[in-house]
């Protein structure tokens, strides 16, 4: 058994470059632990999650399009149309999120608006490469690009908090610090992405028919989403405070980064399979051996974290979020549960299928949403994870139904 596993090279590469990244990810949690008050983390997650609406909502269906046609449509239609199309859904991306937080906070600082305006581009050009290095099984280039990603952003974390800059405003320090590792990452492996020249004539209108014709659930699907791991702060923000978002956000992010981390190299492994040409019977066994795996993995990593949660709120946050520390374990639980749901959910992206994945998020959200509103007045913190875990928890069954019938 041992020997086998120790065979597979581009599995113990990512096994390695996780155990790297969570290194980095633990180190720079601690540094934002000790440096940022809950009150500017909580803004700071505030501003994310707005950036995050707007981008699950444009960005990312053309993403998962491009993807998704990499192998067909991509090289027919030659790669400059794409581009071509992508362009205006963009600026509009660009324009929401800035006019989204002006609205929201009733102020936006020239720094953030500058960053934001650098950061959503290249943040986009970082995710096409991302996936087609991971789609075309370049698992070693995609390792790299994680890393150096991770790295860089960890060394500005360093010299801004060391150096004492004032410039930027702790909010502003955490978003260029993103800014920096997709920087980074697009700059060194742009050349590791295959442009194609057009084989076929078509014009945009043409193209854009049939991009939404797939990406319609999709955006759909991104305001389900969004709720699914957002709408909690705002709920917090509404009847709690900002303050409580920070402590919650740090709690949350410290529970959910184990299966965020170990999710992946699983994802990473599996994505070239079921996005081969292969028979539906096939995909599905893949799947549920790898799910099999993971959910046993999951059990024991899930019983050291309850066993060991305090120990771990110390080590990794700062006596600032010590209020939440009881959150840890149950975000784990909650991002076991939703994590477990994207291993069974690649098989629907690959065959094209995205309106089962819209329902279940819509489900899921649903439930959320009344949970958060019933809940937080009365249980505060602890009713927003029993939101995210219900739903989570109903989102997974769902999925799991439609997995088998397929």
């Amino acid at each position: 058994m041992i020997k086998r596993l120790l065979k597979n090279k581009n599995r113990n590469h990512v096994i390695i470059t996780q155990i790297i990244n969570a290194a980095i990810g633990i180190i720079s949690g601690k540094i934002i632990a000790v440096y940022v008050i809950p009150e500017e983390f909580g803004l700071y997650n505030i501003q994310f999650a707005t950036f995050t609406f707007a981008s699950t909502l444009l960005i990312s269906p053309f993403l998962q399009y491009l993807k998704s046609t990499n192998k067909t449509l991509l090289p027919k239609l030659g790669t400059k149309i794409y581009f071509t199309a992508f362009t205006p859904i963009l600026f509009i991306a660009i324009v929401a999120v800035i006019l989204g937080l002006y609205l929201y906070t009733g102020h936006l600082s020239l720094n953030l608006a500058i960053i934001l305006l650098i950061f959503i581009p290249l943040s986009s050009i970082n995710n096409t490469l991302s996936d087609f290095l991971n789609i075309n099984n370049q698992i070693q280039q995609f390792l790299k690009m994680s890393v150096l990603k991770s790295i860089t952003s960890l060394c500005f974390l360093i010299t801004f908090f060391i150096l004492g800059i004032t410039f930027f405003t702790e909010p502003e320090a955490l978003w260029i610090m993103q800014l920096i590792g997709v920087t980074f990452g697009s700059i060194f492996f742009f050349k590791s992405y295959k442009l194609f020249k057009k084989r076929f004539e078509v014009n945009l209108i043409s193209f854009y028919k049939k991009y939404f014709k797939f990406a319609w659930p999709l955006m759909i699907l991104a305001f389900w989403s969004w709720i699914n791991n957002f709408f909690d702060r705002y709920a917090i923000d509404y009847f709690m405070t900002t303050d409580n978002v920070g402590i919650y956000n740090a709690n949350y992010g410290l529970g959910s980064k184990f299966f965020l981390m170990l999710s992946p190299i699983f994802m990473v492994m599996i994505t070239p399979l079921i996005y081969d040409v292969k028979r539906i019977e096939i995909k599905k066994t893949i799947i549920s051996r790898y799910a099999k795996n993971y959910i046993i993995i999951g059990i024991v990593l899930l019983s050291l974290i309850y066993i060991f949660k305090n120990m771990i709120g110390n080590l990794l946050l700062s006596t600032l979020y010590k209020e939440g520390f009881y959150l840890i374990f149950w975000i784990a639980v909650a991002f076991f549960i939703i994590t477990l749901t994207y291993l069974y959910e690649t098989i629907f992206y690959a065959e094209g299928r995205t309106k089962v994945i819209l329902f279940g998020n819509i489900l899921s959200a649903t439930l959320n949403i009344i949970l958060n509103i019933l809940l937080i007045p009365s249980f505060g913190l602890t009713g927003a994870f029993l939101a995210t875990i219900g739903g989570f928890t109903l989102h997974l069954i769902y999925i799991n139904i439609k997995f088998h019938k397929l």
